[in-house]
């Protein structure tokens, strides 16, 4: 909060830290009066009376676990990344925010690096090294891409902003010099015959917007 006051507007965005503090007990509450509390208790904490965006982190199974997030009853909520790799969230999930009009800012385009970096060894799949299985499935859409001359990055940044639902997508960058490297990648035409390719060789589903 101190930091928020004496900081330009155009200069808040991620300001903000974790701090660990004693006998600290998380509290889980994701009903409406549950969240207003939460964010009016941040206002106060900030000393702002407004912010221009608010985030929900981490309502998945890993922060829950399966028999609490059944519980809590936000378990339908939850749902897999929508990435070149991974697209469950079709399934219900980008149905459900298209018909009610939500948009989507999309993080971990890349399932936490394995589409960026291609199936090396020790690339890693959603925050662990990823197993066999998910590296010999990326290195056949690696060819499909390398076939139509794209890399793989390319594809998997450009794929998820094709779904009318999702607005942006959050690749992450540690440099200024990332931001035009990312431009840079959406940039890159992709043709329409490489998304076909994926879906001939059933390694995107078929209901996938890829225009």
């Amino acid at each position: 909060g101190r930091i928020m006051r004496v900081a330009p507007p155009d200069q808040r965005t991620g300001i903000g830290k974790f701090f660990e503090t004693p006998s600290r007990r998380e509290v889980y509450d994701y009903s409406y009066d549950g969240v207003m509390r939460s964010f009016e208790a941040s206002l106060e904490r900030l000393g702002v009376d407004r912010i221009d965006i608010l985030f929900v982190h981490d309502v998945d199974i890993f922060t829950h676990g399966s028999k609490e997030a059944s519980d809590a009853r936000i378990a339908e909520f939850m749902s897999s990344g929508y990435t070149l790799l991974e697209q469950e969230a079709l399934q219900s999930f980008l149905p459900l925010c298209q018909k009610r009009g939500i948009g989507i800012v999309l993080g971990g385009p890349y399932n936490s690096g394995v589409l960026a970096t291609g199936p090396k060894p020790g690339a890693f799949y959603n925050y662990s090294e990823a197993p066999k299985e998910i590296l010999d499935r990326v290195a056949r859409i690696e060819a499909v891409c390398k076939h139509h001359n794209v890399r793989l990055i390319e594809a998997a940044l450009q794929f998820p902003l094709q779904h009318p639902s999702v607005m942006s997508v959050i690749p992450g960058g540690q440099r200024p010099s990332e931001v035009e490297s990312n431009r840079a990648l959406l940039d890159t035409k992709i043709p329409a015959a490489l998304w076909a390719d994926l879906k001939q060789e059933g390694l995107m589903r078929a209901d996938a917007p890829t225009a």
